[in-house]
C-alpha cells in the first residue's frame, strides 16, 4: 500500500469518527406533523437517545402554534414521563427563556412562537420510562427536537400567574407602560405657569394699599397757585387776536388824560 492510499484511508477514518461524534452530541428527533389533540401527547424523545448524550441534555423544540376554532386562547405544552403519570416535572428543568404556569407547570407560549429551549438534568432522565420524554399539548404542535449535551447550566424556569400567562400569550408581558399614560411635558409646564400666576396674583392682592391710602393718593391736596402780576404791556392774544382787558383799561386811561390836557390848552 503506497503513501497516497494510507493518507486516504486515514482521512476516511477521521471523517467517520467526526460524523459519529456529531451523531452522539447532537441529534434531531422528528416528532409530530399533525396536531394530536387538546391535552394529548404525540411522539416522544426516546430515553435511550437522551442517555446516549451523557449528563444533562439541552433540548430545543421546534413548535407550531395552532389557533383553536373555539375554546380558550391558550398555547401550552408540558414535558411528561409518557409511560408513567402525566403530572410533569417542570420545576426540575432549567431554562433562561421559558415561562411556565405556577398552577400546573405548563410551558406558556406566545402567539407566533416557533421554539422552546430547556435543559433536562441527568437525574430526571434516569426517572423516565423507556417511552421517554413526551409533551402534552394545548393548541401546539411539537414538530421536532434538537437534543445535545448541555455545555452549561441554565436558570430555574420562571413560574407565572394566570394573568401573567395571558400577557405572555398576547406578547404584552413585561412591556413598558405606554407614553400616553405619563403627563405631557406641556401640561406640567402649564401647571407650573398657572401656579406662578396664582402666586403673583396673591402677591398683588397683598400689596394693594388700604382704601384711605388709595383715596389720598388719587385725590391729593391742591397746591397753592401764585397770582401773576398785572401785565400792563399791550399784547395781542395769539389765539383770538384780541387785546387783553388790562391793556385796554390802561390805553383808555392814557386817552382820557390826553383829552383833558387838550381842553386846558384851548
Amino acid at each position: 500500500m503506497n503513501v497516497k492510499k494510507i493518507l486516504c484511508s486515514l482521512a476516511a477514518a477521521v471523517t467517520a469518527v467526526s460524523m459519529m461524534a456529531v451523531n452522539v452530541f447532537a441529534v434531531t428527533v422528528d416528532l409530530d406533523s399533525e396536531y394530536p389533540g387538546i391535552w394529548k401527547a404525540g411522539k416522544c424523545i426516546p430515553k435511550a437517545d437522551l442517555e446516549a448524550l451523557g449528563g444533562d441534555v439541552k433540548i430545543v423544540l421546534t413548535v407550531e402554534i395552532k389557533e383553536p376554532l373555539v375554546g380558550e386562547h391558550l398555547h401550552h405544552l408540558r414535558p411528561i414521563n409518557h409511560d408513567a403519570d402525566w403530572t410533569g416535572f417542570t420545576t426540575s428543568l432549567q431554562s433562561d427563556t421559558a415561562y411556565a404556569m405556577e398552577s400546573d407547570g405548563n410551558f406558556v407560549l406566545a402567539d407566533g412562537q416557533t421554539s422552546v429551549e430547556f435543559i433536562i438534568p441527568a437525574d430526571v432522565i434516569s426517572t423516565l420510562n423507556d417511552g421517554g420524554l413526551g409533551f402534552m399539548v394545548c393548541n401546539v404542535i411539537v414538530k421536532s427536537a434538537d437534543i445535545s449535551k448541555a455545555e452549561a447550566p441554565q436558570g430555574a424556569i420562571k413560574l407565572v400567574t394566570a394573568e401573567e400567562g395571558e400577557q405572555i400569550t398576547v406578547g404584552t408581558y413585561g412591556a413598558e407602560p405606554a407614553e400616553t399614560e405619563a403627563a405631557p411635558v406641556e401640561d406640567q409646564a402649564s401647571a407650573e405657569t398657572d401656579g406662578e400666576d396664582i402666586a403673583a396674583d396673591d402677591a398683588d392682592e397683598d400689596e394693594t394699599p388700604a382704601p384711605a391710602e388709595t383715596e389720598a393718593a388719587a385725590d391729593p391736596a391742591p397746591a397753592e397757585t401764585a397770582v401773576p402780576a398785572a401785565d400792563t404791556a399791550v399784547t395781542t392774544s395769539a389765539a383770538t387776536g384780541n387785546i387783553p382787558a388790562a391793556a385796554m383799561l390802561s390805553a383808555m386811561a392814557v386817552a382820557g388824560i390826553a383829552a383833558a390836557a387838550a381842553k386846558k390848552r384851548k
